[in-house]
C-alpha cells in the first residue's frame, strides 16, 4: 500500500515496469516519511505478463479467492502508471514433468532509489537462494 492505509495511498502510487529488469517497481511519492524510496516485485526473470492494475487482475467478475486474471487465457496487459488500483501481478509459466519438483523465488523489497533497486534485484536472482535462507534462518 505504500502508506498508512490503502485508502490513503490508493491515488498517490505509481508503477512502473523497469526496463532494465522487467520487474515491477512502485513509489508514493506523497508519502512524506518514505516518498523516494522504491518499491520492487520480481519473480527471478520468469515474469511471463504483469500488470500494476488490481482491477484487471482481480477482474469484474473475480474475487481474491478467484482472480480472473489466473483463469484467463490471455496476457495481463502489462498496464502501470499512476490513478490505477496499484499492485504488483506477475504470471510465469511452470511446466512440469510427472513427478517433476521446482522451485520459484518472488522477490519483495524497497530500497532508496530505482538504481539501487536493479543492483538488487540482480543480485538475487543470480544468488543461490538456499544458502541466503541458510544465513536467515533462527537456530
Amino acid at each position: 500500500m505504500l502508506g498508512a492505509s490503502r485508502s490513503a495511498s490508493l491515488s498517490f502510487v505509481e508503477t512502473e515496469i523497469d526496463a532494465a529488469t522487467g520487474a515491477i517497481l512502485a513509489r508514493n511519492p506523497w508519502n512524506i516519511a518514505f516518498g523516494a524510496r522504491i518499491a520492487f516485485a520480481d519473480l527471478g526473470d520468469a515474469q511471463r505478463d504483469m500488470t500494476g492494475d488490481r482491477r484487471e487482475f482481480i477482474g469484474r467478475n473475480g474475487s481474491f479467492a478467484r482472480p480472473a486474471a489466473l483463469g484467463a487465457s490471455t496476457r495481463m496487459s502489462g498496464r502501470v502508471g499512476a490513478a490505477l488500483d496499484p499492485c504488483a501481478a506477475m504470471r510465469g509459466i511452470v511446466e512440469l514433468t510427472a513427478g517433476g519438483v521446482t522451485e520459484r523465488a518472488f522477490f519483495l523489497g524497497e530500497t532508496a532509489s530505482r538504481e539501487e533497486a536493479r543492483a538488487m534485484i540482480e543480485q538475487y536472482r543470480a544468488a543461490d537462494v538456499d544458502a541466503l535462507q541458510a544465513e536467515t534462518a533462527t537456530p
